[in-house]
This record gives structure tokens, C-alpha cells and sequence, in this order.
């Protein structure tokens, strides 16, 4: 006979294994590629071969880059560099998916940063963005 304490210890190791196997398959899903950005004459290069299994990656702030950068594929050949940082508080944003979250006090921004979700009521700062047959450029001033 099962009794309510067995029930409740085996729903919870249940229950366990059933979260961790969700945060992994997450995590093997988002696919966020950290990058170093090279920082010269105010502009960082971004090889494209970067964008061909994936459609954004992340710049890693560094000695040179103050705050990560959301870089971007909108469209077949747009890009789109985002500050990740909230407007709401300057938290460090988080990709999910196409969008950004704020692991603070909630805020959403889609990928092109436009505010999704409050508390944040402003759009990321973004940053001016070209690129070539080979690289993407974000300039940063």
C-alpha cells in the first residue's frame, strides 16, 4: 500500500528528474554563442560564417566593450547590435529564444528591442551596424 509519505518522497524525486531533464534539453536548445568582439577604430568585426548555423550571437564585454552585445540576423541580409543592458534597472539582459529577458525584475525585449514586457518602458540602445561579404561591423559610436 502506498502511503502519503511515500507518495509525496517518490512525486518528489520524480519531479526532480523531471526538471533537470527539462533545463538541459533547454539549455542545449538556446545555442547562444559567446564571442570576443575585437574593438578597433570604434567598430568590432564579426566574421558572418558566425550567423550560418545560428541567428544571433553575444559579444562579451571585455577590457574594450563595457556591456554584452545582442548581435542579430533580421531578415536575409539585415543585423540588428543591441545594448544588453535593461532600461529598467541595467540589468544584464539574457537571450531566449528572439527575445531578451531581464533576469531581474522581468522585462522582455524582442530581438530588435523593442520593450515586450514591463517594467522597463524604453527600447534597447542599439547600435549602427554594416557589413560585407565576410564580416558584420557594430559601431559603437
Amino acid at each position: 500500500m502506498l502511503t502519503r509519505k511515500k507518495f509525496i518522497k517518490e512525486l518528489s524525486v520524480i519531479s526532480a528528474g523531471v526538471l533537470v531533464g527539462c533545463s538541459l534539453a533547454l539549455d542545449g536548445c538556446t545555442n547562444v554563442r559567446s564571442i570576443d568582439g575585437a574593438l578597433r577604430d570604434n567598430k568590432i568585426s564579426i566574421p558572418k560564417s558566425e550567423f550560418t548555423e545560428r541567428d544571433f550571437v553575444v559579444i562579451r564585454k571585455s577590457k574594450e566593450i563595457a556591456f554584452p552585445i545582442y548581435v542579430s540576423k533580421t531578415g536575409i541580409e539585415g543585423f540588428t547590435a543591441l545594448k544588453m543592458l535593461c532600461t529598467h534597472k541595467r540589468c544584464e539582459l539574457r537571450p531566449a529564444g528572439n527575445l531578451l529577458s531581464c533576469p531581474c525584475h522581468g522585462s522582455d525585449f524582442s530581438n530588435t528591442g523593442k520593450v515586450l514586457s514591463p517594467p522597463a518602458n524604453t527600447d534597447l540602445e542599439s547600435f549602427k551596424v554594416t557589413s560585407d561579404e565576410e564580416n558584420v561591423y557594430v559601431f559603437l559610436s
